[in-house]
């Protein structure tokens, strides 16, 4: 499968590597300011699938250009800058894999709580991008917090009351009730240590995962066991371009709707 990359920034380049190192094809890499092409020259008879990881406010017309054109389409994440912007391309008809680029979720470690199932008190997330890859184009939700809010979402399949709500420029703090379980969300763009992790608790059992080194603890009275998952989440997440993505259109829609009210 050939796909074109849309997009050749920091998560262009990740992107370029990634594809190289699968069982699919680059067919062309579309930058305006780096290569100075421009998509509107691309034959599209000559590839199957598009990634787009360009800047946010060009997500929707080059989205709904591909997927008008019947192509394959991921989207880095959060896909569009709103709501609304999403809703137009969920309207658009296509019979075609349609996905947003909330990689987390297709870590095995956040598959593998899920599928647990259990009845979780609380939940505490932490995010910081080491004070590196500040994005401009977007704000601290758009940028860090929509991954947990995906994860959480996907865990817990609700659309959750807001408890607390502190957002400052480049860091946020909150709570999120999903049924019976509080989610505390910590994001920051400040934070000079770079964090991705996540601790699930009730009475009985205490999960910790840590993306970063991609280990799942699980604190059992006096037993713990620990799971390291050797992978690369962006190759998870490609395995699903030819199958249907977990982080599709609808997906993306209930993760927008939570996003707008932080």
């Amino acid at each position: 499968m050939k796909i074109l990359l849309v997009g050749y920034g920091y998560w262009g380049k990740i992107w370029e590597k990634t594809i190289n190192n699968s069982d699919y094809e680059i067919y062309d890499i579309i930058d305006t300011s780096i290569f100075n092409n421009n998509i509107n020259t691309v034959n599209f008879n000559n590839f199957d699938s598009v990634i787009i990881a360009s800047p946010i406010k060009t997500h929707l017309k080059l989205a709904e250009l591909c997927i008008q054109k019947n192509k394959n389409v991921l989207i880095e994440k959060p896909g569009t800058t709103n709501l609304e912007d999403l809703q137009k391309l969920k309207n658009i008809k296509t019979d075609k894999n349609i996905g947003i680029g909330y990689v987390l979720v297709y870590c095995s470690g956040i598959q593998k709580i899920k599928k647990l199932n259990y009845n979780w008190k609380n939940v505490f997330f932490y995010r910081s991008n080491g004070s590196s890859q500040i994005r401009s184009d977007c704000d601290v939700v758009y940028d860090l917090l929509c991954h947990d809010i995906a994860i959480a979402y996907y865990i817990f399949q609700v659309i959750p009351i807001v408890i607390y709500n502190q957002k400052k420029i480049n860091s946020i703090y909150c709570i999120l009730k999903f049924n019976d379980t509080n989610c505390h969300f910590y994001c920051s763009r400040n934070n000079t240590q770079k964090l991705s992790s996540c601790n699930f608790i009730n009475d009985n059992i205490t999960i910790d995962y840590n993306d970063i080194t991609k280990t799942l603890n699980k604190y059992e009275k006096n037993n713990i066991e620990s799971e390291t998952f050797q992978e690369y989440p962006l190759n998870s997440q490609l395995s699903y371009l030819n199958t249907k993505f977990i982080t599709n259109l609808d997906f993306a829609e209930k993760v927008h709707y939570i996003l707008q009210f932080l």
